[in-house]
């Protein structure tokens, strides 16, 4: 049985697998002095696309894999449980992580509230996993189309709207560390629900429209028309967040501003449709980064495993983890076996695979 594949979302997510194993080695290697030079601004302006890319993809690659087979997630069958399984396992693995100890025994001896405030503060994978449950639960509940594309509209606007108040709200005051930490960036939490699950959620968005528009036949125009919303949403979004942030001075830190997840949506928005562009006049696409996209969840863990292994050495020998880190995550076995093997029909970018 040969299941269909659409080439451009494995693409854009090897690009930010890519970008985002970039970002971790540039932020532990790169001398301090470097990020005052002129060209660092160029390199700060992408590296902040990988997390918004990263969430987007996923929620757009999420709902390709649950339409499919609605009526049997709805029904408790084995799909169901396997998505329920896979969502847990990212879940786990961002605790994993960032676990003090993997000796339970000196967690409560040795263990500072520092190290207990990292473990249960949200990163990436943790914000993918309750964001990936969010989601299927109300494409589970919303058995019409349309009500369940409304619902996720009001959810990403109640993610991105509101997070700029919500993060000088004293939470921590009221409710305990590990649920404060999906909501608003405290302790090590770079990734909180507010406004991040709203990339996801523009991901689940795209894809629903996107599915019914190729179904007529008008994928082409429908990516056009992303790419346009994607060109007028980063140059409007930028240049509002400079005037009020730089001109005016009214914004102190945009990631929680509406106007910064506009600009990065539209980034994301361009990206997604040059993939789609690039994909779909080639018959056969021999890239790497297809086969990665494909994998990405292996690539995670092993940069992960490189990470951990090189914070367990002396500071000298952080260097030597930080590039075999880099290395191991780009030759993965499986992905390397599979290089070359990836196929693009002229139609529609979509790979056959058996």
């Amino acid at each position: 049985m040969q299941n269909e594949r659409l080439l451009f979302v494995d693409l854009m997510r090897g690009i930010a697998l890519i970008f985002m194993i970039e970002v971790h080695t540039v932020n532990a290697l790169m001398h301090p002095g470097w990020y005052k030079a002129p060209w660092f601004s160029l390199v700060d302006f992408i590296n902040g696309l990988v997390a918004p890319s990263f969430l987007f993809i996923a929620g757009f690659a999420f709902l390709l894999a649950v339409q499919p087979q609605l009526d049997a997630h709805r029904a408790l069958r084995m799909p169901f449980w396997i998505m329920l399984a896979r969502i847990a396992l990212i879940w786990l693995l961002g605790y994993l992580l960032h676990v003090p100890s993997f000796l339970l025994s000196s967690w409560r001896k040795e263990t500072t509230l520092e190290q207990w405030q990292q473990l249960f503060s949200v990163d990436v994978l943790q914000c993918i996993a309750c964001a990936l449950l969010l989601i299927f639960v109300l494409r589970l509940l919303c058995k019409h189309d349309g009500i369940f594309a409304a619902t996720i509209l009001v959810f990403a606007g109640a993610a991105v709207l509101p997070a700029s108040w919500v993060f000088r709200i004293d939470l921590l005051s009221v409710f305990p560390f590990p649920l404060v930490a999906y909501l608003i960036p405290v302790g090590s939490t770079f990734f909180p629900l507010l406004p991040w699950f709203g990339f996801m959620a523009a991901g689940v968005l795209v894809a629903w429209f996107f599915l019914r528009s190729r179904a007529r036949g008008g994928a082409n125009w429908y990516m056009q028309g992303m790419l346009l919303i994607g060109i007028v949403s980063a140059i409007t979004g930028t240049f509002l967040l400079w005037f009020f942030k730089h001109r005016l001075g009214l914004i102190l830190d945009e990631r929680p501003h509406v106007f910064f997840f506009v600009a990065r949506l539209g980034c994301v928005l361009i990206l997604c449709a040059l993939c789609f562009f690039f994909c779909r006049p080639r018959r056969t696409i021999n890239l790497f980064l297809l086969c990665a996209g494909q994998e990405t969840l292996e690539a995670v863990l092993h940069l992960g495993q490189g990470i951990v292994e090189g914070l367990a050495e002396t500071q000298e020998s952080f260097l030597v983890f930080g590039f075999r880190d880099f290395h191991r995550a780009l030759h993965i076995p499986p992905l390397h076996k599979r290089q070359g093997q990836v196929g693009c029909q002229r139609a529609d970018g979509i790979a056959q695979e058996s």
